[in-house]
C-alpha cells in the first residue's frame, strides 16, 4: 500500500502540501511522486481532474482513498493508511 502525489512542477498548491507529504513519508509510508503531464496514462487511468491529488493505492493498483487540493494535512493521511492496513 502507498500514495500516489500527482502533481505538476508549475503547480503552487503542489508545493504547499509537500511538506505534508513528508511527514507522512516520515512515518515510513510510502509517497511516490506522480509527473502528471509525463504520465497521461496513469492521470487517466486514475480520473485525475485537479492538482495535487493524492490517492491511496493497495498493491494492485486499486484505489483506496482520494484527497484533493491543499487543504489535506499529514495527520489525516497518517491516520487513512493506518485505519486501511489494520482492515
Amino acid at each position: 500500500m502507498k500514495y500516489l502525489k500527482f502533481e505538476a512542477s508549475w503547480c503552487g498548491a503542489c508545493k504547499m502540501v509537500q511538506p505534508k507529504l513528508n511527514k507522512v513519508a516520515a512515518e515510513g509510508i510510502v509517497v511516490e511522486k506522480i509527473d502528471a503531464e509525463a504520465n497521461n496514462d496513469l492521470v487517466m487511468e486514475y480520473n485525475i481532474r485537479n492538482l495535487p491529488t493524492v490517492l491511496l493505492v493497495n498493491d494492485s493498483g486499486k484505489e483506496l482513498y482520494r484527497a484533493v487540493g491543499s487543504k489535506m494535512n499529514a495527520a489525516d493521511l497518517i491516520q487513512t493508511y493506518n485505519d486501511f492496513a489494520n482492515v
